[in-house]
């Protein structure tokens, strides 16, 4: 019933397993050849893949920095605004002084309190532009010291060595902020001044340090 096998069949059963694959499915390679292949189009497909990736994310890191500087652009436009507002404010509140002055007049209240609000505007920033200009010394300073592993900064010129201040930390920070607040509702704008001038880097204590400073040079005043 069954018909009888091809020839070259019957020719591959007369001879060895091995020579019959070999013949059919030609010469096998070595176990480490397939291995060697196998790991290097693992590789050149990963490799393909990172690249891919990475390619696309390059507009989106372009965007990201365009972003970044178009902040910056506005941030520092804003300040600009502000500095000639403030320079306008003082010009305007000198030309009406001198108006008075050479008309005679009684420079009134109003006048002499802008005039004291702008020069203490003026010695606030100033302040604050020191402020910014010691903790940009003292970080650099810290930095370099850490990177150097020194513990204490000599003064230049000197021989002497004076160990870097060493500021508070979040929680100092806020524990003394809260400590300057109770005393501010005391009416003790000195001990709550001293409180917030401590709390180095606190965006927060440094604008109640300003109210108090302001505060103060009123009743000075």
């Amino acid at each position: 019933p069954f018909s009888a096998p091809p020839l070259h069949w019957s020719l591959l059963i007369q001879s060895s397993p091995a020579q019959s694959v070999k013949k059919v499915f030609g010469a096998v390679p070595a176990s480490r050849s397939c291995m060697l292949r196998s790991f290097l189009r693992f590789c050149t497909t990963w490799v393909a893949y990172v690249t891919l990736s990475l390619a696309s994310l390059i507009p989106f890191i372009g965007w990201i920095r365009w972003l970044v500087t178009k902040i910056r652009e506005v941030n520092a436009k804003i300040d600009e605004e502000e500095r000639q507002k403030e320079r306008q404010t003082r010009e305007q509140i000198a030309h009406l002084r001198a108006i008075c002055e050479q008309q005679d007049i009684p420079i009134p209240a109003d006048l002499l309190q802008l005039e004291k609000d702008a020069r203490m505007d003026e010695y606030y920033a100033s302040l604050q532009q020191k402020e910014d200009e010691d903790y940009a010394s003292l970080q650099q300073q810290e930095d370099e010291a850490s990177r150097d592993n020194i513990v204490v900064t000599p003064e230049a010129g000197t021989d002497s060595v004076e160990a870097a201040p060493v500021e508070p930390t979040t929680t100092e920070s806020s524990a003394l902020r809260e400590k300057g607040n109770e005393a501010f509702k005391r009416g003790d704008l000195e001990g709550a001044a001293g409180l917030y001038a401590q709390c180095r880097g606190d965006s927060a204590a440094l604008s109640n340090l300003s109210l108090c400073l302001l505060r103060l040079g009123r009743a000075e005043g």
